[in-house]
C-alpha cells in the first residue's frame, strides 16, 4: 500500500505535463505589449497609423497619444495595431490602467506637433514612440 501514493502524485504530475503541454506556450497578452514602429510617423487627422511590435491584446488594448487615449482596440495578430488621429482625444483613463479615480468624460482638440505613443493595455505600458500631427 505504500506504493499507492507515490503512484498517484506520479500520474498527477503526468496528467499536468500532458495538460500544460496541450495548452501550448504563454499567451501574448501576459507579456507587456513592445512597439517597434509606427507607419506613418507622422501625418494630419484623419491619417491611418499602423503600429508594428509584439505581445498586443487581442481586445482592449488603448494608444496613449500624448495626454490622451484612443480606446478599444483590437490586433488581429498580436503584432498590429491601427488607429486613425482623432480630431480629439479623450483624456481619461482606461479602466485597464486601475486608477480608479472618477473621470468626466471631456475630449481635447488633438493640435499640430509631437506626441509620445503608447499602447497600454491588461499587461502594462508599451515603450514610447513619436508621432508627429501636422497641420491638415
Amino acid at each position: 500500500m505504500k506504493f499507492l501514493p507515490a503512484l498517484m502524485a506520479t500520474a498527477l504530475a503526468v496528467a499536468t505535463s500532458t495538460c500544460a503541454s496541450a495548452q501550448g506556450p504563454a499567451s501574448p497578452e501576459t507579456a507587456t505589449p513592445t512597439m517597434s514602429a509606427l507607419a506613418p510617423n507622422a501625418g494630419g487627422v484623419g491619417t491611418l497609423v499602423t503600429i508594428s511590435g509584439s505581445s498586443f491584446a487581442a481586445d482592449g488594448n488603448t494608444v496613449r497619444v500624448g495626454s490622451g487615449y484612443i480606446k478599444n482596440l483590437s490586433s488581429t495578430d498580436g503584432r498590429t495595431l491601427r488607429f486613425t488621429v482623432p480630431a480629439t482625444l479623450d483624456e481619461c483613463p482606461p479602466a485597464s490602467m486601475g486608477l480608479g479615480v472618477p473621470c468626466p468624460e471631456t475630449q481635447r482638440p488633438v493640435t499640430a506637433g509631437a506626441y509620445a505613443v503608447f499602447i497600454v493595455d491588461r499587461s502594462g505600458t508599451s515603450n514610447e514612440l513619436s508621432f508627429t500631427v501636422r497641420q491638415n
